[in-house]
C-alpha cells in the first residue's frame, strides 16, 4: 500500500532502518530504498546504506529486530538468495558491487564495461607486490627506500589500502582493481587526476560488473587470462602476480601479506590465506625467485628482510 501511495505522489514517508522504533510495523528505510534503487531508477549508495544498518545490527543482537540488506536485494530482484548470500562472504564484494552484479544479470549481461587488454609497454624483470596488511604501515620507510634505490622495480598493488603511502614513488605503479578497490581508491587518494600509475582488472567478463573512478577510465587495462592457475582467478593475489607475469618479472618481492599473526581469525580469513597460499605455490612454477620482504604467516619460500635489501 505504501509504494501504491508514493507513485499516487504521496511526498513524506515514515521510515526507521531495520524498521527499529517505539511500534511494530515500522517501514524499513533499506525496504524503501532498495525498492526506489530497483524499480525507480535512484542512485542508491548501497555501502553507505550497508554501513548504516551494520550499526543498528549491534542492537538487533540485543532485541533480536531489524534486517538482512543483501536478503532483500536478492528478494527485490526476483535472484536466489544463496547466490547473494555466497557473494557476501567475499570480504572483497561490497554492496555496491553486488547491486552492480544483479542489475548486469537483470538485464542479461555478461558486465556493463569492456576495457583495452593490458599488454607490456615496458618489461619489468623485477617487480614488488604490496597487500593490504599492517606490515605495510610499520615499513613503509624501508620499502620506499628500496624502490628509490632500484627505479627497474615496478609496485604492483594487490590492495589500495596502502597505496597513499606511496604516492611520491617514482618508479612504475600498478593498482588491482578486485571487488570494492575502486571505492577504496576513491577513498585513500583524495585526488587522482595526476596519479602516477595504472589500473588493471581481471578479465572480462567481470561477474561482479565493473566499476572504476572516472579520473582513472583512461588509465585502465583488463587481463586476456590469468593463465598459472585455474582456480580465484578473479582475486586481489591472482591479478597482482598475473600482472607481474604480463610484465615478463622474474623475480618478485612481497609485503603486507602477513596472514592475520597472533590474531584469531574468522572462517572467511582462513579461506583467504589457503586462498593465497594456493595461489603463490601455482605462481612459484613461472618466476626464478618469489621473496617475502616483511614477516608472514603464509607457506613462504623464501624471506629476506627488507632492511637487509637496502643495507
Amino acid at each position: 500500500m505504501l509504494f501504491r501511495s508514493v507513485e499516487a505522489g504521496c511526498e513524506y514517508v515514515d521510515a526507521t532502518v531495520t524498521g527499529m522504533g517505539r511500534g511494530a510495523g515500522n517501514l524499513k528505510t533499506e525496504l524503501l530504498l532498495t525498492h526506489l534503487g530497483t524499480n525507480c531508477g535512484w542512485d542508491v549508495d548501497f555501502n553507505v546504506l550497508s554501513n548504516v544498518v551494520g550499526e543498528f545490527e549491534k542492537l538487533r543482537e540485543i532485541y533480536r529486530w531489524g534486517t538482512n540488506l543483501p536478503y532483500m536485494v536478492s528478494g527485490a530482484n526476483s535472484l536466489p538468495q544463496k547466490d547473494v548470500m555466497d557473494w557476501v562472504t567475499k570480504r572483497y564484494y561490497s554492496i555496491n558491487s553486488i547491486i552492480r552484479a544483479l542489475h548486469n544479470q537483470k538485464n542479461k549481461e555478461e558486465d556493463n564495461l569492456k576495457l583495452p587488454v593490458f599488454t607490456i609497454r615496458q618489461k619489468h624483470n623485477r617487480v614488488l607486490i604490496v597487500g593490504g596488511g599492517p606490515s605495510v604501515v610499520e615499513y613503509s620507510e624501508a620499502i620506499n627506500t628500496f624502490l628509490d634505490k632500484n627505479r627497474d622495480i615496478c609496485l604492483i598493488h594487490a590492495s589500495s589500502k596502502h597505496s597513499n603511502l606511496f604516492r611520491n614513488c617514482c618508479n612504475p605503479q600498478f593498482y588491482c582493481l578486485v571487488g570494492n578497490e575502486a571505492d577504496r581508491m576513491e577513498s585513500v587518494f583524495t585526488n587522482l587526476e595526476n596519479l602516477n600509475g595504472v589500473c588493471v582488472l581481471p578479465p572480462f567478463p567481470r561477474k561482479m560488473g565493473t566499476y572504476i573512478p572516472s579520473a582513472m577510465l583512461n588509465k585502465s587495462f583488463e587481463l586476456k587470462a590469468v593463465t598459472f592457475s585455474d582456480h580465484y582467478t578473479d582475486s586481489h593475489t591472482a591479478v597482482a602476480l598475473q600482472t607481474a607475469l604480463d610484465l615478463g618479472a622474474r623475480e618478485v618481492f612481497v609485503a603486507g601479506y602477513d596472514g592475520y599473526p597472533g590474531q584469531l581469525i574468522s572462517g572467511k580469513e582462513q579461506d583467504l590465506i589457503r586462498e593465497n597460499n594456493y595461489l603463490f605455490n601455482k605462481a612459484a612454477n613461472h618466476f626464478e625467485r618469489i621473496s617475502f620482504v616483511t614477516l608472514s604467516q603464509y607457506d613462504v619460500h623464501n624471506y629476506t628482510s627488507i632492511y637487509y635489501l637496502i643495507s
